[in-house]
């Protein structure tokens, strides 16, 4: 069997379903069916289509960003909690009373007075408050 040689169209086929975040099992079975008389491996995608998938996972990666950044500024507070948890390494605790003015005490390295307190990140990440009082 002659060796493959993938074509500009293959390629540019590949990307896109990386981009899509296809399983390589599914580019594989899609890129045997665009050209019948080509069988490829998913070992074999990985080695000639390397470039392809890293950019189209790439492209993937920074899409799905920017849509959890523009939940988060448009005020949907799953998605800061979810970038604070990622970008500031912020983690569950087993008390989740936190109140305005405490501040966590388990960061290593840190002491407690040099953390910022809940009211400062709430006005940081523009955290609407609740107003206790009832109209």
């Amino acid at each position: 069997m002659a060796r493959y040689t993938p074509t500009e169209e293959h390629r540019k086929l590949i990307g896109l379903l990386a981009e899509r975040g296809l399983p390589l099992d599914d580019m594989v079975l899609l890129l045997n069916v665009a050209a019948p008389d080509v069988v490829i491996s998913v070992a074999q995608l990985r080695r000639q289509f390397d470039h392809e998938l890293k950019v189209g996972g790439a492209k993937k990666n920074l899409a799905i960003a920017e849509r959890i950044n523009k939940s988060a500024d448009s005020g949907n507070v799953a998605a800061q909690i979810f970038m604070a948890k990622v970008h500031l390494g912020w983690q569950e605790t087993k008390s989740s009373k936190a109140k305005a003015g405490d501040a966590p005490t388990d960061v290593p390295g840190v002491k407690a007075d040099q953390l910022p307190t809940l009211a400062a990140v709430e006005k940081i990440f523009r955290i609407p408050r609740k107003s206790s009082r009832r109209s």
